[in-house]
């Protein structure tokens, strides 16, 4: 089936008339090398006063703040929220919505059917531990205790629902793997971890998404968004450049992602020919199509370098209708800072300091690395704490051997301990290399002005407790 259908002497016209109709040759490669800039069309025309909100994957949060930085009022950047001391990470990752069903289940219970949305459907947690994952949001990196999660998922519903003040609504399009739990029916925005999947046999499945399930999840976006926004809101839809950074599936990861851009490019490309509120911008060809020195950050190849993002933004704007010549302007310049600064072919002794530079900063990327890592390995629970004891467990699913707690009291470490006692209950409930997990610490003779109990795993915060006066 064709999602469109040109007559012939139509597309005969198109062929003579299209500037960018050829592929770039060896003699003319400005418009594909090194830099790729395929043509945006127009896009829509924006005053520059207009309210927008960005849904979708990381690339959402890059597009947002160059927005931001450009005078645009972006509702999505409005985050006002309450804290917990068990979150050490920022939010700003919180706001990732990595595939089609998960967008549509935050605006079906933002906007659709309000009512719908269920704490005991959407936050969840392995037998024996207190601490629940939202799987809508980033799960296991944000686990709370149920009053903060409560708390922190009711003002997410409230945040979402002011996409409905938006002029124009940008959706950046992720992934096509996507988690379900067959319990509730949902989609999921995380994937479950190990343990809970064995804790929970036959609930959860990988569904590798097709072109149809992706177009009916899409189209019923887009009613939700018609029925709720202004009747003249605009909604620019754009390809996320950034690889799956790893597949569930029996695969190599750089096949299973080629598919999953290519069922979502192929959906995008029949939406919004049947939509004239709808625009496409290739982001995605952008990046791909460029030389990857240009494209990708020095510590990976899955995240686009900020100067890169710029060009893009600049790109956008330059699409829009009442911006042209201020973005032409800007894209120019853009573009000679990237050419400059990231040219594949720039000098020996530039490319020798980029190289130091880079390196340097891989290292450190790779020590920021290993703490979220450890972030996402590390479970605890502390079980009691009277005011001199502290019990408890803690153990790293990267390895068996029991691991060091340290406890500090304001800034100061003032105790280190092996969590090796036997616990019985974790081990039943996570398996007997679990055993040697336990502690129990007793705290005497604390330092005057102590505020503050704090409890970690190498940098790895567990819990931070404030210290009223010990009874007798």
């Amino acid at each position: 089936m064709a999602h469109q259908v040109i007559p012939g002497e139509q597309a005969r016209q198109f062929y003579r008339t299209n500037p960018w109709a050829k592929w770039p040759t060896r003699d003319k490669p400005d418009r594909l090398s090194p830099l790729a800039e395929p043509a945006t069309g127009p896009l829509f025309g924006l005053s520059g006063r207009e309210k927008v909100f960005c849904i979708g994957s990381c690339f959402a949060r890059e597009i947002e703040e160059t927005l931001d930085r450009r005078g645009f009022e972006v509702l999505s950047l409005r985050r006002d929220f309450p804290r917990s001391p068990n979150r050490g990470l920022p939010d700003r990752n919180m706001f990732n919505k990595y595939n089609v069903g998960t967008v549509l289940n935050e605006l079906r219970w933002a906007l659709e059917a309000p009512g719908s949305y269920r704490h005991e459907d959407v936050l969840l947690n392995a037998p024996h531990n207190q601490l629940v994952q939202d799987l809508q949001l980033q799960g296991e990196a944000y686990a709370e205790e149920w009053g903060f999660a409560v708390a922190f998922r009711e003002a997410f519903n409230r945040f979402f629902a002011t996409i409905a003040q938006a002029d124009v609504v940008v959706l950046t399009l992720g992934l096509s793997e996507a988690w379900f739990d067959r319990q509730t029916e949902l989609y999921l925005n995380a994937a479950p971890t190990e343990h809970m999947v064995a804790a929970y046999p036959g609930r959860f499945e990988l569904h590798v998404l097709d072109v149809a399930a992706t177009a009916a999840m899409l189209d019923e976006i887009d009613a939700i968004l018609q029925a709720h926004l202004k009747l003249d809101f605009k909604l620019l839809i754009t390809v996320s450049p950034v690889p799956l950074a790893s597949t569930f599936r029996d695969q190599d990861v750089l096949v299973a992602n080629t598919y999953s851009k290519a069922v979502l490019r192929a959906c995008v490309d029949g939406f919004v020919q049947q939509r004239p509120h709808a625009r496409y911008f290739p982001s995605y060809e952008f990046v791909t199509l460029s030389h990857p020195e240009l494209v990708w950050r020095a510590d990976d190849f899955r995240h686009v370098d900020t100067q890169f993002v710029d060009y893009l933004m600049a790109s956008v704007l330059n699409g829009v209708e009442g911006l042209e010549a201020e973005a032409t302007q800007s894209r120019a310049a853009v573009r000679q800072k990237l050419l400059a600064s990231k040219h594949p072919s720039s000098s020996l002794w530039a490319g020798g300091w980029a190289r130091w530079w880079q390196r340097l900063r891989q290292v450190w990327k790779s020590h920021r690395k290993q703490q979220r890592l450890a972030r996402k390995t590390v479970r605890s629970h502390l079980d009691r704490w009277d005011g001199r004891r502290l019990q408890g467990w803690v153990y790293d699913e990267r390895h068996t051997q029991a691991v060091e707690i340290s406890v500090w009291v304001n800034d100061a470490l003032w105790i280190k301990t092996l969590a090796d006692e036997e616990r019985v209950d974790v081990a039943d409930a996570f398996g007997p290399e679990r055993l040697h997990c336990g502690f129990l610490i007793t705290l005497t003779a604390l330092p005057p002005g102590a505020k503050v109990l704090t409890l970690r795993v190498g940098d790895v915060l567990l819990k931070t407790i404030p210290l009223n006066p010990p009874k007798d």
